[in-house]
């Protein structure tokens, strides 16, 4: 069978994308391995308001003898943090009964005051072998420097998507809500 997926990557500056998974070409003929999660790094000088979901998860198999793609980086520096929302940089999961889940990604918040009663995760993906779960860090700062850009890339770890990048540099935010899926 193909195991799970193992976790890399930096825990406290995270900036690594998931990879994609394996699979097994003998069964199935043409089969491809999930797509591994992207990066978001946001560095907010105000506040960050989360009322929806900021994900960079690995895609589930679509195929039986597939894995799953493991989680990207999630990296977040803001001087104020509220909300209730979510954050995940979950493996996904492998299909079939020799498929293995795809590792958690990692997940660093760091932040001077927070309200924040939502949820972080960074699971490992469920299949044949469980992927290792990843890694959340989220804790104060006490430093009072202003942060002055903001940076957003959305990649994939494989070359046969396209992929697009946000990148906006030298803008000064204050404060950010996401109310919707911002997906890495």
């Amino acid at each position: 069978g193909i195991p799970g997926g193992s976790t890399y990557g930096s825990d406290v500056a995270p900036v690594d994308l998931g990879s994609g998974a394996g699979y097994d070409p003998s069964n199935d003929g043409v089969v491809i391995g999930s797509y591994g999660g992207g990066l978001v790094r946001l560095i907010i000088r105000g506040t960050l308001t989360l009322g929806g979901n900021i994900t960079s998860n690995g895609e589930n198999s679509a195929y039986y003898y597939a894995g799953g793609g493991s989680g990207g980086s999630v990296y977040i520096t803001a001087n104020n943090l509220t909300g209730s929302g979510l954050i995940s940089a979950n493996g996904g999961a492998g299909n079939g009964h020799t498929a293995g889940g795809g590792g958690g990604g990692r997940i660093a918040v760091y932040y001077q005051a927070s309200t924040f009663t939502g949820k972080t995760e960074a699971k490992g993906g469920v299949g044949f072998g469980n992927g290792e779960d990843g890694t959340v860090v989220f804790e104060a700062f006490s430093s009072n420097a202003p942060f002055t850009f903001f940076s957003l890339s959305d990649k994939s770890s494989t070359t046969s998507l396209l992929s697009e990048i946000l990148s906006v540099q030298g803008v000064d935010l204050n404060n950010v809500s996401v109310t919707g899926d911002l997906k890495g």
